[in-house]
């Protein structure tokens, strides 16, 4: 988890301290109220200022906006733990949001390491390391890698999928642009 969902993390656990806290403090309504309202303006000041910026910038119908409306619409009739467990809750579900994000960010980098920097061509029994760009139909490369290259041949009926194992040679048969990428 980086720095920024961190941080949004205390906010929500805060909040949602100070809205629990301030559930059970009924019998003295004027603490109870500011409570209620340090925990909406942990969870939603910064909701109401994307909804102000967007309102601005001709933006309105965003989800920064509607939440400000529900909201602010829930404080105006008094309903002021509504406003703040609304506020709550749309908060958790953009931490999970984000946290997802994040984390599909760092699987699809993690991925693009794993293109080939060069092949090994084979050419005049010596092998030889080129850029993989430069592999021709016809060209004889080995695996040398712990991955396992697999091609189909394509029949009339199905599809024959070849294994290669390390060290293995492989006759290339069809190049697609930019399979490396």
């Amino acid at each position: 988890m980086n720095n920024k969902l961190r941080k949004k993390l205390h906010k929500i656990i805060a909040a949602a301290v100070l809205f629990v806290v301030a559930m059970f403090l009924g019998q003295w309504p004027y603490v109870q109220a500011a409570m209620f309202v340090a925990a909406y303006l942990l969870t939603g000041a910064e909701i109401i200022a994307k909804a102000w910026r967007g309102m601005k910038s001709a933006q309105i119908f965003d989800e920064n906006f509607l939440m400000s409306v529900a909201t602010i619409g829930a404080l105006c009739i008094g309903n002021i733990p509504e406003a703040v467990s609304v506020m709550l809750f749309y908060q958790v579900g953009e931490l999970f949001q984000s946290y997802a994000v994040d984390k599909s960010r760092k699987s699809i980098a993690s991925l693009m390491n794993i293109r080939p920097d060069y092949a090994n061509l084979l050419k005049n029994e010596q092998e030889e390391k080129i850029l993989p760009d430069e592999v021709k139909i016809g060209d004889t490369i080995y695996v040398t890698s712990d991955m396992l290259a697999i091609w189909s041949e394509p029949s009339e009926d199905s599809r024959k999928i070849t294994t290669l194992k390390q060290k293995d040679e492989m006759k290339v048969l069809e190049i697609s642009k930019n399979w490396y990428k």
